[in-house]
């Protein structure tokens, strides 16, 4: 049989099912969301409204359910909520607030548990019953992933869902029991990826142990009550910690063989040894030809496609040709797109990323990258009172404690090498000649941004560089010291000038305060090179509970559809059937794109 959700109120949709009962979510006249129950009855279709739900209630969602029961989650003006629903009438038996989205929620005979994170960035297990009584709640401390929670009996279960690549150790990994009236608690699993509850109340969780590997297992209460895992089907992997490779990725080093070679042949031509100059360069020639062979595809594509490997193949000239630069470029832009513009290199990419990018026309991706203010960004830190650069992007956790992790040093450059990049590039103070005896004056400025300077002590004396747009101008001051040359590249102008020591100064019209073409958004990618565009999609995607992580969710959604028509986005971030907030979202990304998308 077929059932319409339409048949039930304004823009009907599907919330999922309890055994034979439908659920069924519709607009009411508040601005929020009426719930049905439906069933069949003589061959027909007959719902029932839920009642006791607050009129305000937006985003609900089926999260558990037994025979008798189910459980709805939504939010209001004011909170997260749960409702716990009776199915023979649709009557709202318990009405339950959370500190956070408790997608998480459970549901037996006798109890509902959930988890939950407060103000303070602390998660929590609760558990209360399904009449009246009062809550039990256990700290599990600060959660990176998302927590899993089951109910066997007497007992509630807990850990947070991780892929068997986790780098990081965490106690949390594992599936954890603990007694709902005493301070007993097991290891259940050692390993934890999703549980579900089946509709007899029996708790399934995929994940492992190291004795008996990944696969389905039932948990279930043993002899003493207490739950007990037993595998019902194998996935065939281990869970013990395995040795997925070296540490050095073969790429990575074959690279920096080509660079080491060219940089000892260039050193040796200094030098005057050009018999060793010329065998060096052989070499470089030879190892960055294999690295094409072995590594390079024809369209640019490079092994393990991270974002590193082609900073390092476009800024140490690793490629054959131009369009495999271009090609290159294209897809180094589209890896920082798809995390988010947030930083995705370590220490050997991240001094090389928005070179890369700047040199093959991504100066604004290179931009995004860096005024970033999420986390791992160049700002994140700046955002939490940092005046050093840190080991590690996240050395302090946004609530303000320390990450308890290992690489937690408050001034360790490493991860701030884009200094160099802002003297060079931004500000536009660069060595056309060793020892700045010719300097490269070439700011590339940016909307974000109305003036910038960077100032360097050469051995000819202090080099200095300073611009500022104001006013629909762009204002440019140089300063050369005596015995230095400087080659500068006005905005707007085909050919540099050439200046000698002193002060020079120079307005010409603001290149970015010129009237452009009207922005055009015919693709995904489109939509996320447009801040404003871009910032509107993400809200709507986190207020419709679509992407609760926020902008590098969407992102990494999105991977797959950047040449997708700009209109097509919704559809392409998720399924409509398969998110009831889905439909929500649809409706804002259509009013974001129609003045603006073709």
């Amino acid at each position: 049989m077929v059932v319409d959700p339409d048949d039930f109120g304004r823009s009907g949709q599907s919330l999922g099912a309890v055994g034979t009962t439908l659920v069924v979510g519709t607009a009411n006249d508040a601005g929020g969301q009426d719930v049905h129950l439906v069933d069949v009855v003589d061959g027909a279709p007959a719902g029932r409204p839920v009642t006791g739900l607050p009129r305000d209630a937006v985003n609900p969602h089926l999260v558990a359910g037994t025979p008798d029961r189910a459980v709805l989650t939504y939010q209001t003006a004011d909170t997260w909520q749960w409702a716990l629903v009776d199915l023979a009438d649709g009557a709202v038996l318990r009405r339950h607030n959370a500190a956070s989205d408790p997608a998480s929620v459970t549901l037996s005979e006798t109890h509902v548990a959930w988890a939950e994170t407060d103000a303070q960035g602390e998660s929590h297990v609760v558990v209360t019953p399904r009449g009246t009584g009062f809550d039990r709640r256990y700290a599990i401390g600060r959660v990176s992933g998302d927590v899993r929670v089951g109910l066997v009996g007497d007992w509630v279960t807990y850990g947070v869902s991780s892929e068997l690549t986790a780098q990081d150790p965490d106690p949390l990994y594992a599936l954890t029991a603990r007694h709902l009236t005493s301070s007993a608690t097991r290891e259940v699993l050692d390993h934890t990826r999703q549980t579900a509850t089946a509709p007899d109340g029996t708790l399934y969780v995929s994940g492992g142990t190291v004795a008996n590997g990944e696969g389905l297992y039932r948990v279930a209460p043993g002899a003493d009550g207490a739950p007990v895992a037993t595998r019902v089907a194998s996935s065939g992997e281990p869970t013990r910690v395995t040795l997925l490779g070296d540490d050095i990725p073969d790429v990575v080093a074959t690279a920096h063989l080509a660079r080491s070679a060219r940089l000892l042949s260039d050193a040796a031509r200094v030098l005057g040894r050009h018999e060793e100059a010329d065998r060096y360069a052989a070499l470089s020639a030879e190892v960055r030809e294999a690295f094409n062979r072995a590594y390079v595809t024809s369209t640019g594509r490079i092994l393990s496609d991270a974002p590193t490997v082609y900073a390092l193949a476009l800024v140490w000239d690793l490629l054959i040709d131009e369009e495999q630069r271009r090609r290159a470029g294209e897809r180094l832009a589209d890896l920082v797109r798809i995390a988010g513009f947030r930083i995705s290199t370590g220490f050997v990419g991240t001094p090389l990323v928005t070179d890369a990018l700047t040199a093959t026309g991504h100066v604004d991706v290179a931009y995004r990258l860096l005024l970033q203010t999420g986390c791992p960004s160049w700002l994140y830190p700046v955002t939490m009172g940092a005046t050093t650069i840190w080991e590690r992007w996240d050395s302090m956790l946004p609530d303000g404690s320390i990450n308890p992790g290992e690489m937690t040093s408050f001034n360790h450059y490493a991860l701030g090498a884009v200094a160099d990049w802002l003297h060079r590039q931004v500000a536009g103070l660069a060595p056309a000649a060793p020892g700045y005896r010719r300097l490269l004056v070439q700011p590339r400025p940016c909307r974000d941004l109305t003036s910038a300077s960077a100032r360097h002590l050469t051995p000819y004396g202090e080099a200095f560089v300073a611009w500022e747009r104001i006013d629909g101008r762009f204002s440019l001051e140089v300063r050369v010291p005596v015995g230095a040359i400087g080659e500068v590249h006005l905005p707007g102008s085909a050919e540099p000038v050439e200046v000698r020591q002193g002060r020079h100064q120079w307005v010409v019209p603001d290149p970015l305060g010129l009237p452009g073409e009207p922005t055009t958004l015919r693709t995904v990618r489109d939509v996320l090179d447009d801040p404003e565009t871009w910032a509107a999609v993400v809200g709507a995607a986190v207020a419709t509970g679509l992407a609760p992580r926020g902008e590098a969710q969407v992102a990494a959604a999105l991977a797959g559809y950047l040449d997708a028509p700009a209109t097509h986005l919704a559809g392409a971030l998720i399924p409509q059937d398969l998110h009831p907030g889905a439909e929500a979202f649809q409706r804002a990304v259509r009013g974001i794109l129609d003045p603006v998308s073709v």
